[in-house]
């Protein structure tokens, strides 16, 4: 499995340790909103972000949440932000076979 150490909100992969934190049998939580921001990610965007992580971990080893807290947005972006988050794992979800319950918690 190819090595990563973190991946920032565009997804990008940085460096190495994804590997080890999965083969110690690790539970990653990846952040897939930017919250620096009060734009909306569109379902896919948040979607393309959750599949640049897969070839990293497994599915059932991946928790999409929002990228820190939400507390500082005003309420109707934060929920349209939550909503994009749902939708685009759902759209990723609906995708993958044999997906374990720390997805389906997304």
């Amino acid at each position: 499995m190819p090595r990563a150490t973190n991946i920032d909100r565009d997804g990008a992969i940085v460096a190495g340790l994804f590997g080890p934190i999965e083969a110690a049998g690790k539970t990653i939580i990846l952040g897939v909103l930017d919250l620096s921001t009060h734009e909306i990610e569109t379902p896919e965007m948040v979607a393309g972000r959750i599949r640049r992580a897969l070839p990293f971990v497994r599915p059932e080893r991946l928790i999409v949440a929002p990228d820190c807290g939400l507390k500082y947005l005003p309420r109707n972006v934060a929920f349209e932000k939550i909503k994009a988050m749902v939708e685009g794992a759902n759209l990723v979800r609906s995708k993958i076979k044999d997906i374990g319950p720390a997805v389906a918690q997304a």
